[in-house]
């Protein structure tokens, strides 16, 4: 029971973790969707920009901002990719943990029920024996 116990215990901490896990990488997700959308927006105004500043000065000043925010948003951008990354990484590392944790705890449980089988086995082999000897009792005191 405290096998099982620690089993559904085991369960219900894995599933809890694979669930926050999941939830984190939803948020990480469409936190980089956000940031490409920022991305290709950035990248529209740097092309009318363009098209539109014809004054020298003015639209390289125009250009050098919008090129250090594209710049700030792809080092956003990698930066949330380097931490997805490693949440999966972590992620996986858990649950090759649990699986193996599973696995030990199986491997126990099935060292159990080979020792509770032999256990039966063994108690059903003195029974007959018993019942043996006592028949064996009850024909010499016959004979007797």
């Amino acid at each position: 029971d405290q096998l099982q116990s620690q089993i559904n215990t085991t369960r219900k901490e894995f599933e809890e973790d694979r669930l926050r896990s999941e939830q984190l990488l939803r948020s990480k997700e469409k936190e980089i969707s956000s940031n490409i959308v920022e991305r290709d927006q950035i990248r529209s105004q740097i092309d009318i920009a363009r098209k539109e500043s014809k004054e020298g000065e003015m639209r390289s000043e125009q250009m050098k901002a919008i090129i250090a925010e594209r710049d700030q948003c792809r080092s956003e951008v990698d930066v949330l990719k380097r931490e997805l990354e490693e949440i999966k990484l972590s992620r996986n590392k858990e649950i090759d943990d649990t699986n193996a944790e599973r696995s030990q705890l199986q491997n126990q449980i099935d060292v159990v029920r080979k020792e509770s089988e032999q256990d039966r086995l063994d108690s059903e082999q003195l029974l007959r024996l018993r019942d043996k000897e006592n028949a064996d009792v009850s024909a010499e005191r016959n004979q007797l």
